[in-house]
């Protein structure tokens, strides 16, 4: 970590459960280099059994976290990874909706003749956050990238998912598309998809569950902008719960 700016003696636990998954601050790291640190240190998962969280400027040292899921009495950790196992996601609604019916702007069949028929995408629409002014990350203890959220404690406000929702959600993005979280802040969840669905099926399938998820994505685009986007790229995403 040094070659990127970041001092390996500053390296610190600043979240920790109790239950042997404890995360590590890294700060002081060059903003311009935070993305190569990351992908370095995401390709080492495997064999180090620690995923990066890069850290946007609203979260600074993650004590916020652990203050918001102490005071409400959430699962973290282990506990939230273990509940996840009974999150229904594909039945999961903002609090606000009753059904889907604003949910969804378009029946399969139209986002699927859509896809058929090609298109652009604005890829502003799945990118947001500060990003690029990073200077800190969090080493997160765990056995597979799905489980971060969970471990950190993060969600909860607004109609963003709780810890156990945001395992359960991304252990279904993981295995769909390769969507991996990849950074948190305040507000936002920074994720980088590593192999898009490629079948029309597939694509509505994993659209549909990201509506869900994220509902404030439909303020910026619709079924179909999203499903074309998920198909030709960005890689990177940013969700987002005002």
């Amino acid at each position: 970590m040094a070659r990127y700016g970041a001092d390996p003696s500053s390296v610190s636990v600043v979240l920790d459960w109790g239950d042997g998954f404890p995360s590590f601050l890294v700060p002081g790291i060059v903003p311009a280099v935070m993305t190569d640190l990351a992908a370095d240190l995401r390709a080492a998962h495997v064999r180090t059994g620690l995923w990066p969280l890069i850290l946007g400027p609203q979260v600074g040292d993650v004590h916020g976290l652990h203050e918001l899921a102490t005071q409400a009495g959430w699962r973290v950790g282990t506990a939230a990874v273990v509940a996840s196992a009974d999150v229904a996601i594909t039945q999961w609604l903002p609090t606000y909706l009753n059904d889907t019916s604003l949910l969804f702007q378009h029946s399969d069949d139209e986002v699927g003749a859509a896809l058929a028929l090609g298109g652009t995408f604005d890829a502003g629409v799945v990118l947001g956050g500060k990003w690029q002014e990073a200077t800190s990350a969090l080493l997160v203890t765990c056995t597979a990238p799905w489980e971060v959220a969970a471990r950190v404690g993060y969600g909860g406000w607004n109609d963003c998912p709780l810890p156990e929702a945001q395992a359960a959600f991304h252990r279904y993005f993981q295995d769909a598309a390769g969507l991996v979280v990849c950074g948190i802040d305040g507000e936002n969840v920074l994720a980088h998809v590593d192999r898009p669905p490629v079948e029309p099926e597939q694509i509505i399938s994993v659209v549909r569950v990201l509506q869900r998820y994220c509902n404030d994505l439909n303020l910026a685009a619709d079924d179909i902008a999203l499903a074309r986007a998920l198909r030709a790229g960005p890689a990177w995403w940013s969700f987002w719960w005002d």
